[in-house]
């Protein structure tokens, strides 16, 4: 009974080119008939025409606001995420600590850490460190990087690993 709105949305993100090609098209048939000679033509179809023209600028309309709604959301979520483990590195528990003093004290950006670690997989949660390798280093341990904010974070603010909390 009601039009499918998701199959709507995915004809119109996937149709701007032919939004545009047509669209375009008869903006040029509309406004340009005199000069390419298509007067005649253009008068008898001319109400069409428009009413394509007009459908076309709303998908292209609706495109954009669709694009630029996504562009903006993502950004807020990416800053909601960076705050948020802003956060969680200021307030580590001993043990994430002494994980993550392991990175700083040796100079290196990845780890062999054990994935089954809970404390492990709370700093891959908080987007702190994250698996970089599936390959699995004897057992349940695989190689751990830090993330690029957190690195710099820690060597800017090395409080944060101090072992007194």
């Amino acid at each position: 009974m009601f039009p499918d709105f998701d199959k709507l949305l995915s004809f119109v993100k996937e149709s701007t080119k032919t939004f545009f090609i047509v669209g375009g098209t008869c903006f040029v048939l509309i406004f340009f008939s005199e000069f390419i000679g298509t007067q005649k033509v253009t008068e008898t179809v001319d109400p069409f025409l428009r009413v394509i023209l007009i459908i076309c600028s709303l998908g292209l309309l609706s495109n954009f606001f669709q694009s630029t709604y996504s562009f903006i959301r993502s950004q807020i979520n990416k800053q909601k995420r960076k705050s948020n483990s802003l956060k969680r590195i200021k307030n580590l528990t001993d043990y994430e600590k002494e994980i993550l003093i392991l990175y700083i004290s040796n100079g290196v950006r990845s780890y062999s850490l054990d994935s089954n670690d809970g404390n492990v997989r709370e700093l891959e949660r908080a987007g702190i460190i994250f698996q970089s390798t599936n390959y699995m280093d004897g057992g349940s341990h695989c190689k751990y990087n830090v993330t690029d904010w957190a690195w710099d974070f820690m060597q800017l603010h090395p409080e944060v690993l101090d072992e007194r909390t």
